[in-house]
């Protein structure tokens, strides 16, 4: 692909230019930064307000990028809209990208959205870096969000922590508050404040190690669905972690359903970012709409636990695993963190294997991601993964090649290749000890999206 603004400006503008009638929080880093809206996109519509979302890349189909208060669009208005804004650049010679298209459309639909039923705010993920992501095109964004930064996408964003943290600054525009997540590298961090003084824009900087109390079992929605998940103390004093505003003290418990360690910095962030909005008067906002909204947060992909009785594979005979993990970690801070889940539930449950199927995207840090997930005592099985809609540039590993290279960087037995996901379900089923065995299933979104296909969730 091609990178560079050129394009979605000159197709945007003959779509009227959507992205100046719209109030857009933007929200950019490596990791965390889908899960940041969807915990702001939560709240926002427990406290009432209509929120449009765009998430890229989507986990079916297409259209689940482009959400209204909750819901993906409908597929003929989605189609219908992405095929006018691909005649407009073809009309035109504008030549965009099938991802500037998808940004073109998702723009126009939430302006559609606005004019017909009120839309109040677009909460905006960022593709690929931030500087020349087709997203960057919003001169006075009510917020931008940073999360964590880390070392993915060396090829396009740079080789260095700091050179990918400027990439992702790239969307703070000034007289835009913007609020910095909790950044495992100094260096990150650093660059991003001297981005923010640049502009002279107002900075809220969040400090590592947000506590979990405890993990509870709370109703989801009201209803009688018990979902376990974390409660989370938030206190923050910004006196010495701010820059231009005089954002007051916070101290807040609340609980939310989503796994993992790192859902206390990515769920804190989202509350920082919405209790800044609250102060400075663009929402407002109750504590029963922030409590609700949080804990009722989900977002598929992401440290999720999968039934198998629903799976469907080639094989008639019922999977011997009654469940599996399934995480689209896809870079080395991604799957560190799963590393420590998983050792988290081994624990927990005195396990002492676990069976991986990856399926990897190319490009990506083979050498760093499979030493970080992988114990000597592990199986791996390597899975090819379908071809994304609307993404002719993403490929998989073969898992032939794939299977070579974790059996050369684990130096343990041979890695095994599978001809498909399916045949890797069956293969685990034969594998599974149900006294010593966890299975997870990781490596990519990608991936993710077939499995939910086998067990057809509807996530739209």
């Amino acid at each position: 692909m091609e990178f560079g603004l050129d394009r979605i400006y000159r197709l945007l503008d003959y779509l009227d230019k959507p992205q100046e009638k719209l109030s857009v929080i933007h929200v950019a880093g490596t990791n965390g930064k889908g899960s940041v809206c969807a915990y702001m996109t939560s709240v926002l519509l427990q406290a009432g307000y209509k929120v449009g979302r765009f998430n890229s890349p989507h986990l079916i189909a297409p259209r689940d990028s482009v959400q209204i208060n909750g819901n993906a669009v409908d597929a003929e208005l989605f189609e219908n809209a992405s095929n006018f804004v691909t005649t407009v650049s073809n009309n035109n010679n504008v030549g965009a990208s099938s991802f500037e298209i998808l940004v073109g459309a998702a723009l126009w639909l939430f302006v559609k959205e606005q004019e017909t039923h009120g839309l109040d705010f677009v909460m905006l993920e960022v593709g690929l870096g931030g500087s020349l992501d087709a997203t960057n095109v919003f001169t006075s964004p009510v917020m931008t969000v940073i999360t964590s930064i880390g070392m993915d996408h060396m090829g396009v964003l740079g080789n260095t922590i700091e050179e990918i943290a400027c990439a992702k600054a790239g969307i703070m525009k000034k007289g835009c508050p913007v609020v910095i997540a909790p950044q495992a590298e100094v260096k990150a961090e650093k660059t991003l404040i001297n981005c923010a003084c640049a502009l002279e824009i107002s900075c809220v900087v969040m400090v590592p190690g947000i506590a979990a109390v405890d993990t509870v079992t709370h109703r989801a929605d009201g209803g009688d669905r018990l979902t376990t998940g974390q409660r989370i103390h938030l206190q923050h004093n910004p006196k010495d972690r701010t820059k231009g505003t005089a954002l007051p003290s916070i101290d807040v418990d609340y609980m939310v359903a989503l796994h993992g360690d790192y859902q206390r910095e990515n769920s804190a962030t989202a509350v920082m970012a919405l209790e800044w909005l609250t102060h400075l008067g663009v929402i407002k906002l109750t504590k029963e709409s922030l409590l609700k909204g949080m804990a009722n947060t989900r977002w598929p992909g992401r440290l999720d636990w999968v039934n198998t009785d629903s799976l469907s594979t080639d094989s008639t005979d019922k999977l011997s695993f009654p469940k599996l993990l399934v995480d689209g970690a896809h870079n080395p801070p991604a799957c560190l963190e799963l590393r420590r889940y998983v050792n988290q539930t081994l624990h927990h449950h005195q396990l002492r294997r676990t069976i991986w199927i990856i399926g990897v995207t190319t490009g990506k840090s083979l050498n760093d991601m499979l030493p970080t997930l992988v114990q000597n005592d592990d199986v791996i099985l390597t899975v090819p993964f379908s071809q994304p809609e609307g993404m002719p540039w993403i490929h998989c590993v073969d898992p032939v090649a794939l299977a070579q290279h974790a059996d050369y960087a684990e130096n343990q037995k041979e890695a095994l290749p599978q001809v498909s996901l399916q045949d890797a379900l069956v293969s685990v089923s034969s594998l599974y000890r149900p006294e010593t065995d966890l299975v997870v299933l990781c490596g990519s979104l990608y991936l993710v999206a077939d499995l939910y296909r086998l067990i057809k969730a509807d996530y739209l």
